[in-house]
């Protein structure tokens, strides 16, 4: 019964903390319980002394990447590399002509006369150019580069998952990837790094756990012959058999192993995840001793309730031990660096669930001071059993010891996009959520096939590159020069997508800045820019997209009302802003379209603010006259929520504000914009396959005041033609609610450090439409100024 009071103990240990206080218990930067503890929203810029933003700390990136080689045998197998033979270190073929092909050297290769080559696949987006050609159970899985370039399907997905030794997969994740395979054109290779005699008998279990829920509905049915099941070692596959062994010679990493021991009898060996960023030491790959444990509970500053753990006191003196902690209260930074103060050579974490992450830091810690011990995290069932092992019932404590070793892991998931796509790279979220990478992958294939056909439509498209690549540190400018905007009134285009790739160095995650932030694009013209210079006013908005957490993004936004801001006769300039540094390319793509009808004017109405009860009585009604020529005058805005942790409602990026237009008096259903998804837990995940970047870090499932996390922000339009009075002044209306009413912020008792106030950023105008070559559309307005082309 005690033993039982315990482990319900250090549940609740894990937990309480941060449930009683609503306060997140590590940075934003990759917590998995923010999604769960409390809703972390955007963290604002940090200001320095003089008001002026800085930057915050993010991965530190490789200046220079050495490019990877490999030593493929005479049967084309990788070989493993170094290895070690009787207490010698090789680097290459053994001086008898043979090279270990696994890291216990159970199996061996000829490589006598051969040297290093280059890896021929190794980053992602690389594209392969040899084919696949694999053993599967019921006969053979084929792939080749030609036959996809060929077929009409080639934008579909090829999906290898590679999983580890004993891993099974369960219902609910396999019921997942038979419903995406049946939405998208998606092939599925089953593989596993187990020994050859062990291969086809954990294939044919999981073969038989799809066809028993394949067997429930004819489609299931259908989609098992998108998946095969290899029956040949994912790292057994020589290179000219299938082009995927290069992949995983180069993706493979070094996973944190650790053994822990007492009364000289293993008790756990478990994988453990480490840290990102650089904030803390690596773990040391060559202690030979056994290093103490010692218990350390939360190992936070400041006083915490420890009176109800049913563990002896923690230690404050750690000096020669590995720290045993327990996560939650504060960040991994400060439990390492108490650590560090307190003489641990290392901690170990145990998370509150059975998925230990990847350790961030995030301000407000100095994350560039670089603390001087390692730290991993194993899971919260690996953490009880230590417990429980060094404090048994009735008994005195336990010495529990612990040896840290290193082993290489090749990638869990490859997988292959067409048109182009190349290789897909991501750390693996988990079988849970691969469903959602593939509705990302099938979201990136049908845009690299849109702008394909966009490309193949002649004289109906006109494609003006920006920016190609450029290193973007935060902000960066390029002129839109008069041939440009004369090419836009010549050509009476009616539609622009704007297309944008957000890139990190090498394509990686972990090069990726951490969080999302704002991204808009402006153009700014003398003499209609209120401050052309600075080029950042919401009037000069023509896109706005958010980044998202730690991850690539690419997307293709509709943004017709840019077009007369891009037509001007006068020099401009265009500034893409946000925060975070990346590799950016940015296309205008524009078109005409079967829409007889082109954007000749845009009339600015409201900017966004704080939001509160000086809100609505900050935006004035707007009064104006059609133009004669304006066929069709349609309302357009780009309206997103920002603020969170700082009132009771956590507004603005977490409460369902509404915002309300009226035309000549007339409220409608249509005039009325509101945000439904707030708060939803899967309200940014349900929109993977419109544009949300999956599998992000931080609290991206959850939906947000009008936007999401790795997504561009859509313009909301609506046709408001029908409520103009031709040839008279006309007035256009605006309010924003919540509840119904004005909004009151209540400051809450549990604000959180990285909080700040509510706001509404508007973009808003009406764009006015008219026949090709008719005269100008000017329309006449009391306020606010006019954009004319």
């Amino acid at each position: 019964m005690l033993r039982s009071m315990r482990l319900l103990c250090i549940a609740c240990l894990l937990c309480g903390a941060a449930s009683q206080d609503r306060v997140l218990t590590d940075h934003p930067a990759h917590a998995l319980e923010e999604a769960v503890l409390s809703v972390p929203g955007q963290v604002p810029p940090a200001l320095s002394g003089d008001g002026q933003r800085k930057k915050l700390p993010t991965r530190k990136q490789n200046a220079q990447r050495e490019s990877k080689t490999w030593l493929l045998t005479s049967e084309g197998l990788p070989c493993f590399l170094p290895f070690w033979h009787r207490g010698q270190k090789h680097s290459g073929c053994h001086p008898e002509g043979w090279c270990c092909l696994d890291e216990l050297c159970e199996r061996t290769g000829t490589c006598r006369g051969l040297e290093q080559a280059h890896l021929p696949l190794q980053l992602p987006r690389d594209v392969p150019e040899t084919g696949c050609h694999l053993k599967s159970l019921g006969g053979h899985f084929e792939w080749l580069p030609e036959a996809a370039e060929a077929s009409h399907k080639n934008s579909a997905i090829l999906v290898f998952l590679l999983m580890q030794k004993g891993q099974s997969m369960s219902a609910d994740d396999m019921r997942s990837l038979l419903d995406v395979s049946g939405e998208l054109d998606v092939e599925i290779v089953f593989m596993s790094y187990a020994a050859q005699f062990e291969v086809k008998e954990a294939m044919g279990t999981l073969q038989s756990g799809f066809r028993q829920l394949a067997n429930s509905s004819l489609k299931a049915r259908h989609m098992m012959q998108n998946l095969h099941f290899v029956i040949e070692p994912a790292d057994a596959v020589p290179y000219h058999a299938c082009w995927l062994s290069s992949v995983i010679q180069a993706w493979s990493r070094e996973k944190e192993v650790l053994a822990f021991h007492a009364d000289q009898r293993e008790l756990i060996s478990t994988s453990a995840q480490g840290t990102r960023g650089g904030w803390a030491a690596t773990v040391d790959r060559h202690v030979d001793s056994e290093l103490p444990l010692q218990w350390a509970g939360l190992l936070c500053e400041g006083p915490s309730d420890e009176s109800d753990w049913p563990w002896p006191p923690v230690s404050s003196n750690l000096q020669g031990f590995v720290a045993l902690a327990a996560r939650g209260e504060c960040s991994f930074y400060q439990k390492v660096q108490k650590a560090q103060a307190l003489g641990a050579t290392s901690v170990v974490i145990f998370s509150q669930d059975d998925s230990p992450i990847f350790m961030g830091c995030a301000a407000p810690d100095p994350c560039d001071e670089s603390l001087k011990i390692s730290a991993v995290m194993v899971g919260k069932s690996v953490g009880e059993q230590l417990l429980e092992a060094m404090f048994p019932s009735n008994s005195s404590a336990v010495a529990v010891s612990l040896r840290f070793a290193l082993k290489r892991q090749g990638p869990s998931m490859v997988a292959l996009l067409g048109q182009g796509g190349g290789l897909w790279y991501n750390s693996f979220p988990g079988f849970g959520k691969l469903s959602d990478e593939i509705r990302g992958m099938g979201f990136r294939g049908h845009l690299l096939q849109r702008t394909k056909k966009l490309g193949e439509l002649g004289n109906d498209v006109l494609r003006i590159p920006v920016l190609d690549r450029k290193r973007m540190p935060g902000s960066i400018t390029r002129p839109w020069t008069l041939e440009q905007a004369k090419l836009i009134r010549d050509g009476s285009y009616s539609e622009l997508d704007i297309e944008l790739r957000l890139e990190c160095e090498d394509h990686l995650d972990e090069n990726c800045p951490p969080w999302d932030h704002e991204l808009n694009l402006f153009v700014c013209t003398p003499g209609r820019s209120r401050e052309p210079a600075n080029c950042g006013a919401s009037d000069d908005t023509i896109a706005r997209w958010i980044t998202a957490y730690g991850r690539e993004g690419h997307w293709l936004t509709r943004a017709p009302s840019a077009i007369p801001l891009l037509t001007s006769e006068t020099q401009s300039t265009l500034r893409l802003a946000t925060w975070q540094e990346y590799i950016v390319t940015l296309v205008f793509w524009f078109r005409r379209s079967k829409e007889e009808l082109t954007p000749q004017a845009r009339m600015p109405l409201w900017s966004g603010g704080v939001f509160d009860l000086s809100y609505n009585a900050a935006r004035h009604p707007v009064s104006f006259k059609a133009p004669a020529h304006a066929s069709r005058i349609v309302l357009t805005t780009l309206i997103t929520g920002h603020g969170w942790g700082y009132d009771e409602a956590n507004c603005a990026e977490f409460c369902n504000h509404v915002h309300h237009f009226e035309v000549n008096g007339i409220s409608s259903d249509q005039l009325v914009k509101d945000n439904v998804v707030v708060n939803k837990a899967d309200g940014c995940q349900a929109q993977v396959s419109h544009g949300v970047v999956p599998n992000q870090f931080g609290t991206w499932p959850f939906g947000r005041a009008g936007w999401c996390p790795g997504k561009d922000v859509e313009w909301w339009e609506v046709d408001i033609t029908q409520w103009i009075r031709a040839g008279e002044e006309n007035t256009i209306s605006y309010q924003a609610f919540f509840n119904g009413t004005e909004y009151d912020p209540v400051p809450s008792n549990n604000s959180h450090d990285l909080g700040f106030p509510a706001e509404i950023h508007l973009v808003s105008a009406l764009m006015f439409l008219a026949e090709p070559g008719t005269a100008a559309t000017r329309p006449g307005s009391v306020s606010p100024s006019i954009i004319l082309p």
